[in-house]
């Protein structure tokens, strides 16, 4: 976890938004470690009031690969907010405090699409950088999760799976910087169709920023990228 911090902090990591910096006017980043908690989280930007910790990890013996990315993903929300505070804070309304999402067995459109929107992005930039720090380490091809008995390699996760929170926590982002079609190389129907490749991840950075809902980020990629329209559309839809 020191680590994690240590290199999104301080080390290349490919142009993206670093979390938050502390300054004369601004609060330290405070992150927790537990073995109680169930998961781990990123608070809202305003809990704590500077005394409390943003970040709550959970300490549960996995390995440390997942603990690396694990603690990047919670510091990738924070990131997301120092690039993008309004469109950010309106995210985490829609998806988490908003009372319509409390007061409805219902999941809606905009509770779905918001959730998904800050979830997937946090998941490509916890694969992103964690398969670059094994790549420095000297494992050129390191697939993060990869036969990981804790779970699905993230990489290639499924439509279908017992997990709901697969249609939130989805590798979409990331998806659109690697060049498998998992549909195809697995031979599996289940898993999603992912015709698109090439992106950037800085460039998938510049399309969440200001993205307010998963509409949003389907439209600016229609637009900005029309030559990959089609693709980008069927890949955002495998979600919906």
């Amino acid at each position: 976890m020191h680590q994690a911090a240590h290199d999104y902090y301080y080390k290349d990591i490919l142009g993206l938004e670093r979390p938050q910096q502390n300054s004369f006017w601004r609060r330290q980043m405070k992150i927790a470690t537990f073995d109680t908690w169930s998961s781990s989280l990123h608070l809202y930007e305003t809990a704590g009031f500077g005394i409390l910790p943003s970040i709550y990890l959970r300490v549960d013996g996995a390995p440390s690969e997942i603990m690396y990315g694990t603690t990047i993903h919670e510091l990738t929300h924070s990131a997301h907010h120092e690039m993008s505070p309004s469109a950010y804070d309106n995210l985490v309304w829609k998806a988490y405090l908003d009372p319509e999402v409390w007061a409805s067995s219902t999941e809606t459109e905009k509770y779905t699409g918001a959730k998904r929107t800050l979830e997937s992005w946090a998941r490509a930039v916890e694969i992103t950088l964690t398969n670059l720090r094994y790549q420095r380490l000297g494992y050129s091809n390191h697939q993060y999760r990869a036969n990981r008995i804790e779970g699905p390699n993230f990489q290639r996760i499924q439509l279908t799976n017992a997990d709901t929170d697969n249609n939130f926590y989805t590798p979409v982002f990331y998806d659109l910087t690697d060049n498998i079609n998992q549909r195809v190389f697995y031979g599996n129907n289940n898993l999603p169709q992912d015709r698109v490749s090439g992106f950037t991840i800085k460039q998938v950075q510049d399309i969440i920023k200001g993205s307010q809902s998963w509409g949003e980020v389907k439209g600016k990629l229609r637009s900005q990228y029309p030559n990959t329209a089609n693709l980008t559309d069927e890949l955002l839809t495998n979600w919906q």
